[in-house]
């Protein structure tokens, strides 16, 4: 993740104590950290009140992060952490209903020039197409979407994910491959075509729920193609704990099974047959000695 000349510089200056440079440090992460937290809680006031207490977690501890270039990292850490924390009261993240400034959130955004002027919308339902893909990003759980956020939106390897989450790249890539996978099936069921809105769904999804998505910034978040990549090995797992794979697997060895038990039963059928050739081939044999 790349961290800008500025940026460091106000890291370094504000962890040794100048308030000036720690007032500019959280005002310029703002954007991006809110960001975060909407896309991983997917409840706009609830991501309002991590974001306090994440900013305020950077106050007392920026002093303890050794490496300036790990600062999101660090901070990201925190917010994940923070997310978790009140993932455990499940009561507080099932929302049934937008709150007044969640809402007006979403109609400014909808509204901005970038949204609007893009060419690829114009023939687009975007409300129905980013209702959908929020909805699918939801389904797909914390972790899952936390891995998809951080390689779509954060420019992220699969290996600085690994290392951030504390797991194997592998795994990393199986969360990815069950993220998309759940938000393509999402796309179908709405009546969307995935294999070619995916990639403008969650560009969409991007802007959306990024405060910078105003007329001000140029265009709509894109996603290259290449992200979107798990490799073949982490695609079959990830298939194959998913429901219709393990119903494959559960078909595929009841054949296995049942071609084993049918050899067996042959192998004995055909033994069975030839005992009484061989006894009788040794009985003569015996009997011309």
């Amino acid at each position: 993740m790349e961290h800008s000349t500025e940026i460091l510089g106000l890291i370094r200056k504000a962890s040794t104590g100048q308030r000036q440079a720690m007032a500019k440090l959280l005002r310029a992460t703002q954007t991006q950290l809110f960001a975060y937290l909407l896309r991983l809680t997917q409840n706009f006031d609830l991501a309002k009140d991590l974001l306090k207490e994440v900013q305020k977690e950077m106050v007392n501890s920026l002093w303890r992060l050794n490496k300036a270039d790990r600062f999101w990292h660090w901070i990201y850490d925190i917010a994940l952490q923070k997310v978790r924390e009140d993932y455990q009261d499940t009561r507080k993240h099932e929302t049934l209903y937008q709150s007044d400034a969640e809402e007006a959130f979403f109609v400014r955004q909808f509204n901005s020039e970038k949204i609007l002027q893009d060419t690829f919308f114009r023939e687009t339902d975007v409300e129905k197409l980013f209702a959908t893909t929020y909805a699918g990003m939801k389904q797909a759980g914390l972790l899952p979407r936390c891995v998809l956020i951080m390689r779509c939106f954060d420019a992220m390897s699969f290996y600085e994910i690994s290392e951030f989450l504390g797991c194997s790249e592998t795994n990393a890539r199986v969360m990815f491959y069950r993220a998309k996978r759940r938000l393509k099936k999402q796309l179908r069921r709405n009546g969307f075509k995935s294999r070619q809105i995916f990639l403008p769904a969650l560009g969409l999804f991007g802007s959306i729920t990024s405060q910078s998505a105003t007329a001000a910034t140029p265009a709509i978040i894109e996603v290259p193609p290449k992200t979107i990549e798990v490799g073949f090995y982490p695609a079959m797992i990830g298939f194959l704990t998913t429901k219709t794979g393990m119903l494959l697997s559960a078909v595929f060895s009841f054949f296995l099974a049942w071609f084993a038990i049918a050899h067996l039963l042959f192998m004995a059928i055909g033994t069975a047959l030839l005992i009484p050739v061989i006894l009788v081939m040794f009985i003569s044999f015996a009997y011309q000695r």
